[in-house]
């Protein structure tokens, strides 16, 4: 997308997005979510008056386009051993966040299933599973990313839904966060672990922590 020019009379702009081709360690995966807004910059004047569709989001390329052979390019690349993980969650959490837009009609994240999915071999949801399952029943619903000047890698997603506004958040690097919470009257953060999403304590002054590569959700209070 980026080198090429695009044809003519086409529908929509779509491309493929992965944060490991140039290195696979954690902080490198955190990092990625920082040029997000430069990327999607990059698109819509490429693709300009165009919807853009972003997808498949995988952690590890999903084959290699640097092979020697034919074969060797058409072959499935291994999954990530942190795709099950909350690491996982982070990063996509900061990725959807990174791409909310009015020009960007669709997301398609990871695998349904499966080694590479959002559901887990015996069948239960892994922990990005139960964050896409929070926020599916708010698709249509406006959303805007929150961001803090002093955390560079922490991302909010603050969905305005019709019971009252929900807003995900995590810090996309190996280092806790304290951030200040938008104006208004929050509930008890819930944190999301390898089962799902616990509730914490509620936290005074407009303040909430959030771990190295965490992510937690607060609902506004009723």
């Amino acid at each position: 997308l980026n080198r090429g020019i695009l044809p003519s009379q086409i529908d929509y702009a779509t491309w493929t997005t992965n944060p490991t081709v140039h290195a696979r360690d954690d902080d490198t995966l955190g990092e990625s979510i920082e040029p997000l807004a430069d990327i999607l910059a990059t698109a819509q004047a490429k693709a300009h008056g165009l919807d853009l569709v972003i997808g498949p989001l995988t952690l590890g390329m999903r084959f290699n386009p640097n092979a020697t052979s034919p074969e060797a390019r058409m072959a499935e690349a291994p999954p990530d051993q942190r795709q099950h993980t909350v690491l996982a969650a982070s990063w996509l959490l900061g990725t959807i966040a990174g791409f909310v837009d009015a020009t960007v009609k669709e997301l398609i994240v990871f695998e349904v299933a499966g080694p590479k999915g959002l559901i887990q071999p015996d069948g239960s949801l892994s922990p990005s599973g139960h964050l896409v399952s929070r926020l599916a029943p708010f698709a249509g619903c406006k959303a805007e990313t929150v961001t803090w000047a002093h955390e560079p890698r922490a991302r909010g997603l603050l969905v305005h839904a019709p019971e009252g506004r929900v807003l995900a958040l995590t810090q996309a690097r190996a280092a806790p966060a304290s951030l200040a919470m938008p104006e208004g009257q929050w509930a008890a953060p819930e944190h999301l672990g390898f089962a799902g999403f616990t509730a914490g304590p509620q936290q005074a002054g407009g303040m909430i922590d959030v771990d190295g590569f965490g992510v937690v959700w607060v609902a506004e209070a009723s």
